[in-house]
């Protein structure tokens, strides 16, 4: 699709696509619906908001983290090592686990 790093890009940055030969339907979300609202062919030089098709999803989930956090002596190396699971990965919508996931807790 592009050549940048998709780290590069949040919510409402503008990607453009780069790739000259891409050329394909891609589902389009507006903002937190769990199905899309249309599907488009997108093609080079085409363009659309980070957020209308790529979701953040933390790799350990945030109520697990303040659980921990919480429930924990709080010096230096406990609160290093629980912040230090703390990571994003970057997917598109139609592969986000907002369903799967839901009341489950793990590390």
């Amino acid at each position: 699709m592009t050549n940048d790093d998709i780290f590069n890009y949040t919510y409402t940055d503008k990607v453009i696509i780069s790739n000259p030969n891409f050329f394909e339907p891609v589902d389009f979300f507006k903002g937190g619906e769990k199905n899309p609202c249309v599907c488009k062919d997108l093609h080079a030089k085409n363009s659309f908001a980070f957020r209308e098709i790529f979701h953040d999803e933390h790799i350990v989930p945030i109520n697990v983290i303040i659980k921990q956090l919480l429930s924990m002596d709080p010096t230096h190396e406990n609160i290093k090592s629980v912040i230090g699971k703390i990571g994003v990965c970057k997917m598109l919508k139609t592969l986000r686990p907002s369903n799967t996931r839901a009341g489950k807790e793990t590390l």
